[in-house]
């Protein structure tokens, strides 16, 4: 999956990030947008949490095992 964060004016793309998530069509595809100018993304398949920045980087990424 790709993810690609553009400019609400002009749709320019600012940055794109080609990550190892797996599409499933049964499960909504979450992301959000964090107050420290990232995005969290949840990964149901693989159980985690994706940090990634504005420039397009993978910061981080976290296991769980519970439902967020």
């Amino acid at each position: 999956m790709r993810m690609e964060l553009r400019s609400c004016k002009t749709l320019a793309r600012l940055c794109s990030l080609l990550m190892d998530v797996v599409y499933d069509e049964d499960k909504a595809f979450h992301c959000c947008s964090l107050d420290c100018n990232g995005w969290l993304v949840v990964d149901y398949n693989a159980e985690r949490l994706l940090h990634i920045t504005t420039d397009g980087k993978m910061k981080q990424a976290i296991k769980y095992k519970a439902i967020p």
